[in-house]
C-alpha cells in the first residue's frame, strides 16, 4: 500500500473528482470554521475523518435557496437550525448567545456565497460537535461550522408532475423535530418509494396518518381548505418552512382562488384527497410541484396549472419580484 504525500493526495483526489462529478462539481465553494476560510478548489472540501458529524452523527443542518443573488427566508432556516443545535446539545461555534450566532453566521454564509459567481444555487449549512476524537461525547472536540454552496441542484425538472406512492416499510425517525445530519431514514424511504415505482415516498403513522415525505411537504386542499400534516415538536415531522409560507400566503389570499383558510390536523391518504402538491427545495422558482399519478387513485383527473407570484421587500433578503411557480393537479379517488 503506498502512502501519498500532500501534493500526491490532492492530485488524486482531483482526479476521482473530476470522475465523480464529470459535468462539473456537486459544490463550488467550502467554509469551515476551522480554518474561518473559504476554498472553492472540491478536492479541498473535505471532513477531518475524526469530525463527530461523521463518526457519532452528531450535528445538524439546514438550507436555504440563493435567488438571482439573494438568499431567500435565511432568517427562519437559520432559527431551525439553531432550534436543532440546542435540542441536538451543540454548543454554538462564535462567541456570544443564539442572537450572535445567527448574525454571524449569516455573515459567514453570505461571504461564502460572495466567493464564488454562483447566483442561484441550494445553499446547505452544517453545525457539528466537530473533531477531536471518537470518543461517544463531544468532550475533546471543537465546534464546527461548516457552509456549503452546491454547483447545481440534484432534484430533477418536475414540472410535468411525479408518481407518489406510500412507503410503510421504514419506521419513522425519533427525533424528527431535529434536522440532523443522519438521514439514514429519509434515504430509506426515498430508495423504497423508488423501488414502488414512486418518486419521494409518503410516510404513514401507527394510526394511518399522513406525516411527510423523504423530504418534503404533503399539502391537501379540500373543501376550499388547506389541510396539512401538523409538524414540529411534539409531532412525527419537522417544522417545515415551506408549510409556513404557503400557510402566510394562503392567509393573504395570494395562493390561487378559492383557497382562503386552512387548517392543520393530521390527515389520512384516503378518499378525501383532492388535490395535493409536494414541496421541494431547489434553486428554480418552481418550489411546489404536482403529482401525476398515485398509487391507490383508480385515476388523475383535469390537470389544472396556475401560479402566483410574490414580491418580497429587498428588506427580507431576497429578491424584488422573485416569481414561486405552484403546479396543482386534482386527483379522483372514485
Amino acid at each position: 500500500m503506498k502512502v501519498l504525500s500532500r501534493e500526491d493526495y490532492l492530485d488524486s483526489m482531483r482526479d476521482v473528482r473530476k470522475e465523480i462529478n464529470p459535468d462539473g462539481p456537486s459544490a463550488v465553494a467550502m467554509y469551515s470554521s476551522l480554518v474561518d476560510g473559504v476554498v472553492t478548489d472540491p478536492e479541498l472540501m473535505l471532513l477531518p475523518v475524526d469530525d463527530h458529524m461523521a463518526a457519532r452523527g452528531h450535528g445538524v443542518f439546514d438550507m436555504c435557496t440563493l435567488r438571482n443573488g439573494w438568499l431567500y427566508r435565511l432568517a427562519a432556516h437559520l432559527d431551525r437550525l439553531l432550534d436543532s443545535a440546542e435540542s441536538a446539545k451543540l454548543e454554538f461555534p462564535y462567541p456570544g448567545g443564539r442572537a450572535e450566532n445567527a448574525r454571524k453566521m449569516t455573515e459567514v454564509i453570505s461571504g461564502t456565497v460572495s466567493a464564488c459567481s454562483v447566483r442561484d444555487a441550494p445553499i446547505r449549512y452544517f453545525l457539528s460537535a466537530g473533531p477531536g476524537n471518537f470518543a461517544f461525547g463531544p468532550a475533546g472536540c471543537r465546534t464546527a461550522f461548516y457552509v456549503v454552496v452546491q454547483g447545481k441542484s440534484s432534484i430533477r425538472d418536475l414540472a410535468e408532475g411525479v408518481p407518489e406512492v406510500f412507503v410503510r416499510s421504514v419506521p419513522l425517525k425519533t427525533m424528527p423535530f431535529v434536522k440532523s445530519n443522519n438521514y439514514m431514514i429519509n434515504t430509506l424511504v426515498y430508495m423504497s418509494a423508488r423501488e414502488q415505482g414512486g418518486s419521494f415516498g409518503l410516510t404513514l403513522d401507527e394510526d394511518g396518518m399522513l406525516v411527510e415525505s423523504c423530504n418534503l411537504t404533503p399539502i391537501l386542499v379540500v373543501n376550499s381548505t388547506l389541510v396539512t400534516p401538523l409538524s414540529g415538536r411534539g409531532t412525527n415531522a419537522l417544522r417545515s418552512m415551506t408549510q409556513l409560507r404557503v400557510f402566510e400566503l394562503a392567509k393573504a389570499g395570494v395562493l390561487a382562488p378559492g383557497v382562503s383558510a386552512f387548517t392543520s390536523p393530521h390527515h389520512s391518504g384516503s378518499k378525501q384527497l383532492r388535490r395535493v402538491f409536494l414541496s421541494i427545495p431547489r434553486a428554480t422558482s418552481r418550489g411546489l410541484h404536482s403529482l401525476k399519478s398515485f398509487r391507490g387513485c383508480q385515476k388523475v383527473a383535469a390537470v389544472q396549472f396556475f401560479f402566483f407570484r410574490e414580491k418580497i421587500p429587498r428588506r427580507y433578503s431576497c429578491p424584488a419580484g422573485l416569481t414561486l411557480h405552484v403546479w396543482n393537479v386534482w386527483i379522483s379517488t372514485s
